[in-house]
């Protein structure tokens, strides 16, 4: 199974590694979007980046189809900042499941019996059912089967419109009949803004390597982990928001409260221990109230030291830790053709949508992978990175300690 495109060699047009990347891309570029769109919980995701996955049944052997989902998964907790948090959980889980059923399906019953439409709906059941099972037991507790109706019944929607796309792309797409497997049967945001984050990220990136940030992200995840106190553990979250913000990633104060807060009413929903307050059958208890904030927190804290501390860099280079570097060239191959596809100009029209995915496959089909070119902004090698992030675990250490003896 090949992991890597080599510097400098032309894929080709056809060719399934070059598929790979684009699929990829594809994704990483959906998961993009995704991101963006307003959602009551950080893990509900509508499942737009299944799309490329479906595409892919036919064209990728089983070596390619893992890659794709694996550059799905890392790629998206690289583009959201999740990968230290329940929601990387939730995604690799939901994901892994569903591709399984979906490619498994499609290659023991056939094109004949399996339809993309009820392979679509079929993942998109499966992926849901796992994430709320995940939630009872992470953020929620019983209270998860108050999710299950909504969440299968959005399953079903969006897994039949992303099927019917994909059956109509795939018999309209000249770029998916000249795959090598192919079978014969945002909200904008203001310039100043955007550069303002540009120029913590692009300073964060020349401080810190992605290897030894990735370290004391992990250092600092336990110690958070480990601590039970919830206004010391309200300490580490805000230390990690600032972070997240100091690396140039976009946050929201307002949707990480509204996120937090709804956690929190649903926890509510069972209440135990002393009796806080009652309205009618409403009652808000000690307990329920704190095992709410502390899920809140937990959550959303382990998102922003995701944020700060893993990243996506900009070119075909990603500093990957060394256990990732398997899936480097290849995610870096989709990062760099995902800059490409956000270029180009969007369809103005619902009916030119499909014709204008096709082309832009077709012209990302011709692009071959450049030269190996030198990081632009490679880490100092400075003894201040080591005071600062050493200095950082420290203090969510100390934090942790303090609620130790306390």
């Amino acid at each position: 199974m090949a992991l890597t495109i080599p510097p400098g060699s032309a894929a080709g047009r056809g060719s399934r590694t070059q598929a790979l990347a684009i699929l990829g891309a594809c994704c990483l570029f959906l998961s993009a979007l995704e991101y963006l769109i307003p959602k009551p919980l950080p893990f509900m995701r509508i499942g737009l980046a299944n799309a490329p996955l479906l595409l892919g049944l036919d064209i990728l052997n089983p070596p390619s189809f893992i890659l794709l989902v694996l550059i799905k998964i890392f790629g998206q907790a690289l583009l959201t900042g999740s990968l230290f948090s329940y929601i990387f959980l939730f995604s690799f889980t939901g994901t892994v499941l569903s591709a399984i059923v979906m490619y498994g399906l499609r290659k023991i019953l056939g094109q004949k019996i399996t339809g993309l439409i009820g392979i679509s709906v079929l993942g998109a059941l499966i992926s849901n059912a796992s994430q709320i099972a995940l939630a009872r037991y992470f953020i929620f507790g019983e209270q998860a089967l108050l999710l299950l109706p909504p969440f299968l019944g959005a399953g079903i929607i969006t897994g039949f419109a992303l099927g019917i796309f994909c059956e109509k792309f795939i018999s309209r797409s000249r770029w998916y009949k000249m795959q090598p497997s192919f079978p014969d049967t945002v909200p904008a945001e203001s310039p100043e803004t955007a550069q303002t984050e540009t120029a913590r990220a692009e300073k964060w990136d020349r401080l810190f390597g992605g290897a030894e940030l990735f370290i004391a992200g992990l250092l600092m995840a336990v110690f958070f982990l480990l601590n039970n106190s919830v206004p010391l553990r309200c300490v580490q979250f805000l230390f990690f928001f600032f972070l997240a913000m100091l690396s140039g990633k976009k946050t929201n104060p307002l949707v990480t409260f509204f996120i937090m807060l709804m956690i929190v009413l649903v926890n509510l929903l069972a209440p135990y221990g002393k009796i806080l307050a009652q309205w009618g059958p409403l009652k808000i208890t000690a307990g329920s109230l704190e095992g709410g904030i502390r899920k809140a927190l937990t959550l959303e804290g382990l998102i922003m030291l995701s944020a700060a501390v893993i990243r996506p860099q900009a070119g075909t280079k990603l500093r990957l830790p060394f256990f990732l570097k398997p899936l480097s060239d290849l995610l870096g191959e989709s990062f760099r053709l995902l800059e490409k596809l956000r270029a180009r100009q969007r369809p103005r029209k619902a009916k030119d949508i499909i014709p204008w995915l096709d082309n832009t496959l077709l012209s990302l089909d011709d692009d071959a992978p450049p030269e190996a070119v030198k990081s632009e902004a490679l880490p100092q090698k400075t003894p201040l990175k080591w005071f600062l992030l050493l200095a950082m675990v420290l203090f969510v250490a100390a934090v942790h300690m303090l609620s130790v003896l306390l």
